[in-house]
């Protein structure tokens, strides 16, 4: 998660404030508590103590390493499982987030072996994704970056909100000179100049072409426009992919058709990740590179 805080491109000038929420399940008929370690000290969790005061440390610790670049406020909430997504709501409500970032339900180990499964976490996200009072990401975590190289991070663009939601994070990760970043523009290749544009497609141009014009000059930016003619063709384009990046970025595309995924969605395991982000999470793929999926604000909360 830290590796994903560093993506939003924290520096002293533009601070990044973390609201960090550690959610522990409410055992036996005890009352829901939330804690704010800004204020108190870490109290005592029961049989949680050790790993929640093990949570708030290390990211203290970030922001110390960060030296004002990152403001972290870390809480603890205590709540049955079916109401955790309300505290995750409320707090990005209170705080006015931008963006919530969450943990998939399955995790692997560097060799490949899953170490858990986790559905009552898959339920939480979805429950999220639903109801997030801002942009949602869901991060499936892999191998850890080593600081001291550059990471190699590709931005998977198709089109509609949730991937012009995706090009903006990967455009601020791109301040990051240590950040090498390849835009892969799938597009369909039956598609002609005369064919009517929806307003999605309109703004889809208009960001790439801002993305192009202010990233033009930067050594570590990499455009490729890559011609597909269905769903096919765009998994061929994955499986190179994933063996040049080791972090990728991509849209949920929550409620979006388009030729260059047919087909996609009839295979897909998880939804929530959506068809691109599903592909990539599959373990028969192989992938060891880190993905985020980003689904923009669904909801205009009143």
């Amino acid at each position: 998660m830290t590796e994903v805080i560093d993506l939003c491109h924290p520096i002293v000038e533009y601070p990044v404030t973390v609201d960090a929420l550690h959610l522990i399940e409410l055992a036996g008929r005890a009352s829901p508590i939330f804690i704010s370690h800004k204020k108190k000290k870490v109290v005592a969790l029961n049989l949680h103590e050790s790993y929640s005061d093990n949570v708030v440390l290390n990211l203290k610790l970030y922001e110390n390493d960060k030296q004002g670049a990152a403001i972290v406020n870390p809480y603890t909430a205590i709540s049955p499982l079916n109401l955790m997504h309300e505290d995750v709501c409320h707090l990005a409500l209170d705080k006015v987030s931008s963006i919530i970032f969450l943990p998939f339900h399955k995790k692997w180990s560097s060799d490949g072996k899953l170490e858990y499964d986790d559905k009552n976490i898959r339920s939480l996200n979805r429950n999220i994704l639903e109801k997030s009072p801002c942009s949602v990401g869901i991060l499936v975590a892999r191998a850890v970056h080593q600081t001291d190289s550059s990471l190699r991070l590709a931005l998977v663009f198709l089109g509609g909100r949730d991937d012009r939601e995706a090009l903006y994070l990967a455009k601020r990760a791109a301040r990051v000179s240590s950040i090498e970043l390849v835009i892969y523009h799938i597009v369909d290749k039956n598609k002609s100049e005369k064919d009517k544009e929806c307003m999605d497609a309109v703004l889809d141009k208009a960001i790439l072409k801002d993305a192009y014009v202010e990233h033009s000059r930067m050594e570590n930016v990499t455009f490729r426009e890559i011609k597909v003619e269905d769903g096919s063709q765009t998994l061929d384009v994955l499986r190179g992919m994933v063996k040049e990046h080791e972090f990728i970025i991509v849209g949920r595309r929550h409620g979006v058709n388009s030729p260059q995924t047919y087909g996609l969605q009839h295979w897909s395991e998880f939804p929530e990740l959506g068809p691109v982000g599903d592909y990539l999470a599959s373990s028969d793929l192989g992938c060891k590179s880190s993905i985020l999926v980003v689904q923009q604000q669904q909801q205009i909360c009143t």
